[in-house]
């Protein structure tokens, strides 16, 4: 069911918004006892409707952006990765065996204290705006973008030290 909807999402975006629109007035009417009382027969006027389709919209909007955004940079990265691996290759004497796991090593410490962190940061408010938040938050992508970098570094270092030499 929610592969589904994850497939509406990024594909079939205006039945995406539908459903989440439809979704979030159910919800209203569930959570919020003045909401349910001031629309008591559970039709909604047309104007209030067109208001939750909006904010449906922008979530969606900023949802596929921030996805699409995510895959732009680690198709860079990838790219990044293997290139200089290759450089590294294609200029040197082929490499010691160690040295791929030692890549590993380093992508699995540098990823961990990336998803520790963000998970163990407790210092939080509601809305995720002050400058430590936006600053953890900055952090934290800078941890994960290059433990995927060292990762990928590894991999592809593995793979072209096998087929150049």
């Amino acid at each position: 069911m929610k592969l589904f909807q994850l497939m509406k999402l990024l594909f079939v975006r205006d039945r995406f918004v539908k459903e989440a629109t439809e979704h979030s007035i159910k919800s209203e009417f569930e959570r919020n006892k003045q909401f349910a009382e001031r629309y008591p027969n559970g039709v909604l006027p047309p104007d209030k409707i067109k208001e939750f389709q909006s904010v449906q919209r922008a979530l969606t909007k900023e949802i596929r952006h921030s996805i699409g955004a995510s895959l732009r940079l680690v198709i860079i990265i990838a790219v990044a990765a293997g290139l200089s691996s290759l450089l590294l290759l294609c200029y040197s004497k082929p490499l010691s065996i160690y040295i791929t796991p030692w890549t590993y090593v380093l992508s699995a410490v540098v990823l961990l204290w990336a998803v520790l962190a963000k998970v163990g940061w407790s210092i939080q408010t509601m809305a995720g705006d002050s400058l430590p938040e936006q600053l953890n938050e900055v952090f934290f992508r800078f941890l994960m973008a290059v433990g995927t970098y060292s990762l990928l570094f590894g991999l592809f270092l593995g793979i072209f030290n096998q087929i150049l030499f």
